[in-house]
């Protein structure tokens, strides 16, 4: 193999007990592969999520990040994501809620500003929640709900009947 300037790899030699990919591989070193850009949002975080996915996906290869290790890789793509990103990378799911629960329920109105008290019906989805106030029943979405300690004062039962009572003493 001669020199070539339309081909600096080809004057490489092939490792000796190598297959002919690895040949391949070193005639064409990669120098400065820059990383994609920033995931963005957008109008189609879905869209946007997927050509990123590719994207990076590609970029692994070509940067060789399979010989580095796990921790090496997940630093650099969570740094390579942009904040918006990761903040949704970092966020957590909120507990799931019970029948029974006491919550209390974040203002629908505009210009509200006091959280009301229900109470848990049911779920009804992965995010959605049946609950009861003294206004009503109401659905909400769970990011709208947060669990307190306090007691349901909301539907405590009648007071027993004074009859029953006596009636049971007899």
């Amino acid at each position: 193999m001669g020199d070539n300037p339309d081909n600096p790899g080809a004057n490489q030699q092939p490792v000796e007990g190598g297959n002919n990919n690895n040949v391949a591989d070193q005639r064409c070193p990669v120098i400065n592969v820059s990383p994609p850009a920033q995931l963005i949002m957008g109008d189609s975080p879905v869209e946007n999520w997927k050509l990123y996915k590719q994207a990076w996906s590609n970029y692994k290869v070509i940067a060789g990040l399979e010989l580095r290790t796990e921790e090496y890789r997940k630093a650099l793509f969570l740094h390579n994501l942009g904040r918006e990103a990761q903040l949704i990378y970092n966020s957590k799911d909120l507990p799931l809620l019970k029948a029974g629960d006491v919550v209390r329920i974040k203002p629908f109105k505009l210009g509200d500003k006091i959280w009301k008290k229900g109470e848990v019906i049911r779920r009804l989805n992965k995010r959605s929640y049946l609950i009861r106030t003294d206004e009503g029943t109401f659905r909400r979405n769970r990011k709208f709900l947060r669990q307190t300690a306090e007691q349901s004062d909301l539907f405590v039962p009648y007071p027993p009947d004074e009859a029953a009572e006596n009636n049971a003493e007899v």
